[in-house]
């Protein structure tokens, strides 16, 4: 990758050099932004919209004499429409923060240099500059002049360089666009981008002039801008827009993205205090035939925002790597999947090659890495191409990236990666399957690969009353499933809705209906599965139109021991995944899955001397590191609550039982119980029916269930216990009771301690009396 130094200078007050080697001009010269800004603006060091002016060399070591010495260039900089600032503590005379400036250049650019600026009049300077490290570098030096000036009127101002007797090109260029607008717009920064999508430019900012000079106080409410960009550079959507100190709403906002042209409407309503500021996050999408240079936007504004012209939001550099995948990264892959709709394998081929030469360093790696929701099956390097399989290397245990260790002559390297995406992978409709590059070499770099996106939609409609406990039979909502592409639903599998399986299958499906109301997909064999957890049908033909399925007249089961709270429904089977494993054996198409394995195999390595591709495929997803869901989506589906016949209201009073004794007392009140409490393993045991209709439970809420041995109770928890365990489920979550539920008498009997911890009550004990008393909790 081609070095590039900048040597930061500072023209009385920063400039940045370095020298020459040839006795003709030799230097390439251009204004770093060109601000829009009101006739009392002006620049000062430190300034975020501060034009520079860039005087670079067309060469390396240009400013070297032909005696091979550095040597001193002394030019002039006239300007027009504007004076320079001179004096005071950001001018241009003050020595102060030019030595903290260049203290700060040296610092970067590893340099030594000397420069002295003049004032000749109020609107020309002349420098004289000297580099003083050495005269055999081999990157283009940049000379970098901070425009220190104050604007004269409405207009153009403009910096002339006189070159005299340097090695300088002379030149007029506009740093600044002078206005008597209600707004100025500038570039904070501006950033090198490279062929490819989703770019990062520098930040427009567009500020008002004066507090409120956008506000519907000032007669108009609606503004808005067009930022228009070069031919062959389109804006990416992940451009972003925010507002600062402006009372805008946000459903005023009208944002529109025409290619080349992102328009931007809003309504500004009271005025604020301070001066209001719109940024611009830019993104752009770089084609293949964009021109190299300056990135430049033209605004046009509405309302009372003021045109702007030449932001510079970014360096489109020919120099450092290039990168090209097919289909510009817009191909599309269904997350769950190994195959796309013509029974190709999901395989993309994407290529990094050398703008200039030497930009790979030999030797070293670059590492590539994608979202953790991507799993890399195969990397091979295409025959055509330079590089050298044996120098790729990936985690065994299973990665989401590879590294590339460059061979020596390696310039242009084409991958061709086989992969899956988890069909659980965390987005609602489609994501993109970005690659990040970085290291030998180098910069850091994120491109697009590709689109992932889930295979169906699915909406539910909205539940009209909670499920009653103990009901059979009850209606639960309707479901839409919606093919996100024709043939998204693979033909001859099962697409399955199945209740999330959590509390032992106390919820079940009794019955559904389910049709086409959308497309030309045709079903067959619908029916509940595995005892009721779900619905299935097959897609006996795959569509040709996307289509949408609607599941309808469900009736779901509830036992009496389900816990009250929310269930969740997920959309499962081998019609929409296929990159997993069932009862370990691989899932529909998979096992038809050609692969290609491309690492070594030692004499260690689990995969010697494997010859079945299904088998390699199957100990990948299963046995060294995938964790892949079989769901593409997961909702909370239906709520259950309380059984419709336990709604007895039981007031909550103070009780005290004694060990040994059928009475016990409730409030001031005295009851008889036909067995007495008693200790067990340490445990004082209490009777459950007793003891749940004295704190406030209706005797009705507690259910005894003789086949299963187990009583439940459904307060403001769902409780169960079972005869002979210590484990009792609370909203279907296990806990132990530190000693088991038993039969005494024919009463069922539990450890005091938890059961009164479950159902919220406090408790003390008299060791002495040998008396327990429950209290609420304080």
């Amino acid at each position: 990758m081609r070095k590039r130094i900048a040597l930061i200078l500072a023209v009385a007050m920063l400039f940045s050099v370095i020298m020459p080697m040839s006795v003709s001009a030799a230097s390439d010269n251009s204004i770093t932004r060109t601000p829009t800004v009101d006739d009392d603006a002006d620049f000062r060091y430190g300034d975020n919209n501060l034009p520079v002016l860039r005087i670079d060399e067309d060469d390396a070591a240009e400013f070297v004499n032909d005696s091979g010495e550095n040597e001193t260039q002394v030019f002039r900089l006239n300007l027009t429409n504007a004076d320079w600032v001179f004096g005071g503590a950001n001018g241009i005379d003050n020595r102060t923060a030019l030595e903290a400036f260049n203290e700060a250049a040296n610092s970067a650019n590893s340099a030594d240099w000397s420069v002295k600026a003049t004032r000749r009049t109020d609107t020309s300077i002349t420098v004289e500059a000297k580099y003083l490290g050495s005269t055999t570098r081999n990157y283009e030096a940049r000379l970098r002049i901070p425009m220190l000036t104050e604007m004269d009127s409405e207009g153009e101002a403009r910096v002339t360089i006189d070159p005299m007797n340097s090695r300088l090109t002379g030149g007029t260029y506009t740093f600044a666009i002078v206005t008597d607008g209600e707004t100025t717009a500038f570039v904070d920064d501006v950033e090198d981008i490279s062929r490819g999508r989703n770019q990062t430019g520098g930040t427009i900012i567009i500020d008002e002039t004066t507090a409120g000079a956008l506000s519907a106080d000032a007669g108009v409410t609606r503004h808005g801008f067009r930022l228009r960009l070069p031919n062959n550079f389109e804006w990416n959507s992940n451009t972003e827009v925010n507002f600062q100190n402006l009372d805008v709403s946000n459903d005023t906002v009208e944002i529109t993205n025409n290619g080349r042209d992102y328009i931007v409407r809003f309504d500004v309503d009271s005025a604020d205090d301070v001066r209001g500021s719109i940024t611009v996050d830019t993104r752009v999408n770089v084609t293949r035939d964009a021109n190299f240079g300056e990135v430049s936007v033209n605004m046009t504004g509405y309302g009372d925002v003021s045109n702007a012209s030449n932001l510079i939001i970014a360096d489109y550099l020919d120099y450092g790597i290039a990168f090209d995948v097919e289909d510009d990264g817009e191909k599309e892959f269904f997350a769950g999947r190994l195959y796309d709709n013509n029974d190709d394998e999901y395989e993309i081929e994407f290529t990094i090659e050398e703008t200039v030469d030497n930009s790979f360093i030999s030797g070293r790696d670059i590492d590539f890495v994608l979202p953790d929701w991507v799993w890399i099956l195969d990397i091979e390097l295409d025959d055509d191409a330079s590089g050298n399989d044996d120098a790729i290397s990936m985690d065994r245990e299973g990665e989401n990236g590879f590294s590339y260790e460059v061979q020596p002559g390696d310039e242009e390297l084409t991958f061709n990666l086989k992969f899956t995406v988890n069909g659980n992978a965390p987005f609602a409709d489609s994501e993109s399957i970005w690659i990040e590059m970085s290291g030998a070499g180098i910069d850091e770099a994120r491109f697009d690969l590709g689109i992932a996106k889930k295979p169906v939609t699915v909406e539910i409609a909205e539940q009209e009353k909670a499920l009653s406990i103990g009901t059979m039979k009850q209606d639960a909502p309707e479901i839409l499933v919606s093919e996100t592409e024709a043939g998204a639903l693979i033909e001859g599998e099962m697409l399955r809705l199945q209740l999330r399986e959590t509390y032992g299958g106390s919820i079940r499906v009794d019955s559904f209906d389910v049709e086409v109301v959308e497309g030309d997909i045709e079903l067959t064999d619908d029916d509940t599965y595995a005892s009721g957890r779900g619905m299935e049908v097959e897609i006996d033909v795959e569509s040709t139109e996307a289509s949408t399925l609607r599941f309808y007249n469900i009736k779901l089961d509830v036992d009496r021991s389900a816990p009250m709270g929310d269930y969740q429904i997920d959309v499962v089977g081998p019609a929409v995944v296929e990159n997993i494993l069932s009862d370990g054996d691989l899932v529909g198409r998979a096992d038809e899955y050609e692969y290609s394995f491309t690492w070594d195999r030692d004499d260690n390595d689990p995969l010697r001397g494997m010859d079945s591709e299904s088998e390699l495929l199957e100990l990948i997803l299963g046995g060294r590191g995938a964790d892949f869901s079989g769901r593409v989506y997961r909702a909370d589906y239906v709520s259950v609550g309380t059984p419709i016949d336990l709604q007895e209201d039981v007031t909550r009073e103070r009780v005290t039982m004694t060990v040994g004794q059928t009475t016990y007392m409730v409030g001031d009140e005295q009851m008889t119980m036909d067995a007495a409490p008693f200790v067990q393993d340490g445990r004082l045991m209490v009777p459950v029916a007793h003891v749940a209709r004295a704190l406030g439970v209706s005797r009705n809420a507690v259910v005894w269930d003789g086949d299963a041995r187990t009583v439940t109770i459904y307060a403001d928890k769902v409780m169960q216990m079972e005869i002979g365990s210590r484990t009792m489920l609370v909203n279907g979550v296990p806990s132990d009771m530190g000693a088991a539920a038993s039969i005494v008498s024919d009463r069922t009997f539990v450890p005091v301690s938890r059961f009164a911890r479950a159902l919220g009550i406090d408790y003390t004990w008299d060791a002495a009396a040998q008396t327990v008393t429950f209290h609420e909790e304080e």
